[in-house]
């Protein structure tokens, strides 16, 4: 899986990575790193250092604010969206060593309680929490905390639990989300109990951060491919146009024989493929993380870097089982779309958030994430007001999803329809632009950044493009990427590229003559007025020096002897 992907989560936990280690008692010596903050990055001077965590259930930034007051330093942000969500890193796990703890921490509001418990990486059967080793209270002001804690391997029901130590484990207490914590200055010391190199690790790397979500290219972008791609059961369907502009960007397959099943409930496994189609991962071997995945299924591998990156909500995998084949409730499709949207660093709206009227039926663990897929303007509610999430969603609602999410901070489609359209509009399905300049502008702010094709959708109508109407090499797309203007369906837009004229007064009653004003300097082969083209005038034909001999026939036809002029394709339009 490629290293810069990005972190969700559910309550605050920090923690360390690196090898599962078996130490031994230390002998007169002490350890390499004994005594000593291995946390060489703790203060957070830049926000590399802060995409050495990795989260679940909550988002990690770096923001310029710093418990020491410094200037030209920070520290780490961590908004918590699920319940018991957390951020952490993985330390080996060296039973018999104790560590001393200290940390910097507030919050944006409020005062909720604060709880630290160190957590071992889960593993198939095993229990990975331990006791708690601090109970205190988050304040809006910087305040330092410090603890200690034993490693024994042992999880808080006494099961011994060989996985990796996720050491800083901070989250509130109750599992509370909705908060935003700061965290600096932190420190982890290894007393020496144990015999250990702490040379051997590097801290260096982790990237789980929310910058970069999908890796820059260097140099130039690989172009990514583009095909047109249409189904043969989606034709005149509600969901056509999503699900074909996602195919033809590569986001999204159908079943392998031409056609879509839009109508056909969509399972977990499509469900978590179609949400990592969005962020460009690359799949992890898998690891038998569910024992219900085997792992020559087809998807086994992308729900393993779906898990890794904490997509999977722990609520979705109750028994170590992942349940792939289950067709998926609309509130577990909130809970991932909203951290998809997240990683995508899209801006939702708080401010109009709906208050769904099944509210009751949203199990605890999701109301978050639907209330947040909501506020991104993903998966909504009914026009009656209710949410139903319990309800499975279709593969073309899927679709819609996935395209909505896609746009919360790019563009997919812009449409253009020049009988219905407003040039003031904003491009979407249902509020399209007049004119295909407009579209152009609305595509340039997502060029710099683009991280998948645009696609500018063309309603049948007659569009006029004039001199204003220009395209630089940028306006083709970047990034690799391309922005793609073709017709919607099957329609026919007719473009044309002559300059405009109005204002016509009649110039000869008797030979019904009409003229206008078209400026000077205009030269102009052909005349359509109204749509029709109109005949132009003629005049005998005199021949220039090596040129053929043409004669006019009745004022209405020429004649030539040139028998090259039968290889015009359309002799009727010569002139």
């Amino acid at each position: 899986m490629k290293r810069k992907i990005f972190s969700i989560a559910l309550a605050l936990m920090l923690c360390v990575s690196s090898l599962q280690v078996f130490a031994v008692r230390r002998g007169e010596e002490a350890a390499a790193g004994a005594g000593e903050n291995v946390l060489g990055f703790g203060t957070f001077d830049n926000a590399e250092s802060a995409k050495m965590f990795m989260s679940q259930g909550a988002r990690i930034t770096w923001t310029e604010d710093d418990a020491d007051g410094r200037t030209n330093s920070g520290c780490i942000a961590l908004r918590v969206n699920e319940q018991w969500g957390y951020a952490y890193m993985e330390f080996p796990n060296i039973i018999g060593e104790t560590y001393d703890i200290s940390f910097y921490a507030r919050t944006d509001a409020g005062t909720p309680a604060l709880e630290y418990i160190p957590r071992f990486t889960p593993a198939t059967g095993k229990t990975g929490w331990d006791t708690s080793i601090l109970v205190d209270k988050f304040g809006t002001s910087w305040t330092k905390y410090e603890c200690s804690y034993y490693c024994d391997g042992l999880a808080y029901d006494g099961t011994e639990n060989t996985g990796k130590l996720r050491l800083f484990g901070v989250r509130i207490a109750g599992g509370a989300a909705g908060y935003t914590f700061y965290l600096d200055n932190l420190s982890i010391v290894p007393r020496g109990d144990v015999e250990y190199d702490w040379n051997l690790e590097d801290f260096s790397s982790n990237s789980m951060f929310y910058d970069d979500v999908i890796p820059a290219d260097d140099g130039f972008a690989t172009p990514q491919p583009y095909e047109s791609v249409s189904f043969a059961d989606t034709t005149g369907h509600w969901g056509e146009s999503a699900v074909e502009t996602l195919a033809s960007a590569g986001l999204l397959k159908g079943q392998g024989d031409g056609t879509f099943a839009p109508d056909k409930a969509v399972t977990r496994a499509e469900f978590v493929q179609m949400a990592m189609n969005l962020l460009r991962l690359e799949d992890s071997q898998y690891k038998g993380v569910f024992s219900d995945v085997s792992s020559s299924d087809w998807f086994a591998n992308t729900v393993q870097a779906a898990y890794e990156v904490g997509l999977i909500s722990p609520a979705m995998t109750v028994g170590g089982t992942f349940k792939p084949n289950q067709t998926i409730k609309r509130e577990e499709a909130a809970t991932i779309m909203e951290k998809v949207a997240e990683a995508r660093a899209g801006k939702p709206d708080t401010l109009s958030m709906p208050a769904f009227r099944d509210n009751c039926r949203i199990t605890a663990w999701a109301k978050d994430g639907v209330y947040g897929a909501a506020s991104f303007g993903i998966l909504e509610g009914y026009p009656d007001g209710t949410f139903k999430p319990q309800n499975g969603l279709t593969r073309a609602e899927a679709a819609t999803v996935m395209y909505r999410t896609v746009e919360v901070n790019s563009r997919l489609a812009v449409y253009v329809d020049s009988e219905n359209g407003d040039d003031k509009n904003d491009g979407k399905k249902d509020t399209p632009v007049k004119t295909v300049d407009a579209a152009r502008k609305l595509v340039q702010p997502y060029l710099a950044d683009m991280e998948n094709h645009i696609f500018v959708l063309i309603k049948e109508g007659t569009y006029h493009l004039d001199a204003s109407t220009y395209w630089s090499s940028a306006d083709s797309g970047q990034n690799g990427f391309s922005v793609i203007y073709k017709s919607l369906g099957d329609e026919q837009p007719v473009f044309d590229m002559a300059s405009e004229h109005t204002g016509f007064t009649l110039y000869d009653q008797e030979k019904n003559i009409y003229r206008t004003y078209v400026g000077t300097n205009n030269s102009a082969r052909q005349v359509f007025i109204n749509g029709v083209r109109g005949t132009r005038a003629r005049s005998e034909f005199v021949a220039r020096a090596g040129e053929a001999e043409w004669s006019m026939i009745d004022y209405t036809y020429y004649e030539c002897d040139d028998k090259s002029f039968l290889d015009i394709t359309n002799p009727t339009d010569v002139e």
